[in-house]
């Protein structure tokens, strides 16, 4: 009597597993992450393939906002793995491992001669800055020690560095953003060694049992390099 009652469950989780098993590892399966938007360029899309090349059903979701907005969307549940700096963490909720250290650079128009007396007044220069909510603007006002008012506020990478082609104006941004784009705007590029590195990491709410799709991005996310300059 208790055979035939189980019975249609064990055929039916069988059938679960056949159907798993056909449709390849992953199935079934999502991680949502939320990232800044400086790393869509050159960070993202490497991971991800990786990523889906390993789990190939896994359904992915992909969000990007403010390093602020990031922090809150995993401390809320809404998004399983979060992309962002180390400066901007401050909670024991979240665990986090450290990933590669990132520079910031100027983006600025091919005809602009930029003296090394003039960098040395960053905050001095027609800058394009992300809102003050956005981790490199808070980052960048912290290391030089004053409020920066930007002749052009814009919380887009892409729109930033289109807006620094047709203007005098320099856009301030980590160092790994595509050579297409910056060639397609006609830009150089500056790296801002006088101030230090920050480092990018990967976190997740503190749990006591990470789903293994979270596991195995973590470990992608560890190995993801940017690509070289």
């Amino acid at each position: 009597m208790l055979f035939r009652t189980v019975e249609p469950l064990l055929d039916a989780l069988d059938e679960s597993i056949s159907h798993a098993a056909a449709h390849g590892p992953g199935w079934g399966l999502s991680l949502r992450i939320a990232t800044v938007q400086t790393l869509i360029g050159h960070f993202i899309p490497s991971f991800s393939k990786e990523l889906l090349r390993i789990y190939p059903q896994t359904r992915l979701s992909l969000q990007c906002d403010s390093s602020s907005h990031v922090v809150e969307m995993v401390l809320r549940g809404m998004a399983d793995l979060g992309l962002t700096y180390s400066t901007d963490l401050s909670t024991t909720d979240l665990q986090s491992v450290a990933l590669h250290e990132e520079r910031l650079a100027l983006y600025h128009c091919a005809k602009t001669d930029l003296s090394r007396e003039a960098m040395s007044r960053l905050s001095e220069l027609k800058l394009i800055l992300p809102p003050r909510h956005f981790g490199v603007r808070r980052y960048v006002e912290r290391v030089l020690g004053c409020p920066i008012r930007p002749s052009i506020e814009c919380d887009s990478l892409e729109l930033s560095l289109r807006m620094a082609s047709i203007s005098r104006s320099i856009a301030l941004l980590p160092e790994h953003v595509p050579e297409d784009l910056i060639a397609s705007c006609n830009l150089k590029r500056i790296i801002l060694a006088d101030i230090p590195p920050r480092r990018l990491v990967a976190f997740w709410r503190v749990q006591s049992r990470k789903p293994v799709v979270l596991d195995a991005a973590i470990d992608i996310a560890m190995r993801t390099r940017p690509a070289k300059q």
